[in-house]
């Protein structure tokens, strides 16, 4: 399933360039999990030391995780994950956006363009997953059309999995 899709993506929102994670963009991905906003439910943020040893680690083990950038200034605003989901089922996304750049659309244009990209490689369900009190990860992934399936205890808090049919 996962190995369906390809090592090296590009893609172009009106706004947005969507592009493999590489290690020079280390740096910039860092901020991501130092937020204290961006990671309120995601087990908090991490210092900065863990944050560079936890992109270092997706880079060795060359997970399919993506920089979303604005075009105008080329600055990361977040990064989107795609991995197998802990029951194997499934592929799950998973995204995480600087706390500066929520509630201006560019999660919901970037996810909306890497799911178009999915679905023409033949990629047909994903999953995602948000802590209950998430209540802006579950309006975005409403508005992306994911449908509740799931209610369940992880990471010793109450989460919502989310399930769509691309």
């Amino acid at each position: 399933m996962i190995d369906k899709i390809p090592s090296n993506i590009y893609l172009n929102t009106s706004r947005c360039v969507i592009s493999n994670l590489t290690f020079s963009d280390i740096e910039d991905v860092i901020p991501i999990y130092t937020d204290e906003i961006t990671r309120k439910y995601l087990g908090g943020a991490l210092d900065k030391e863990k944050a560079k040893e936890k992109v270092e680690l997706l880079l060795e083990n060359q997970a399919k995780v993506y920089v979303v950038k604005e075009k105008i200034n080329n600055s990361i605003l977040g990064i989107l994950y795609l991995d197998l989901y802990y029951d194997k089922k499934y592929i799950e996304l998973s995204y995480e956006f600087k706390s500066n750049y929520f509630g201006m659309g560019y999660a919901y244009e970037a996810i909306m363009s890497f799911l178009s990209y999915l679905k023409q490689i033949g990629i047909q369900t994903l999953v995602a997953e948000t802590q209950k009190k998430n209540t802006s990860s579950i309006k975005l992934l409403k508005r992306l059309g994911f449908m509740k399936m799931k209610e369940l205890v992880r990471f010793g808090e109450k989460q919502l999995v989310f399930i769509k049919t691309i």
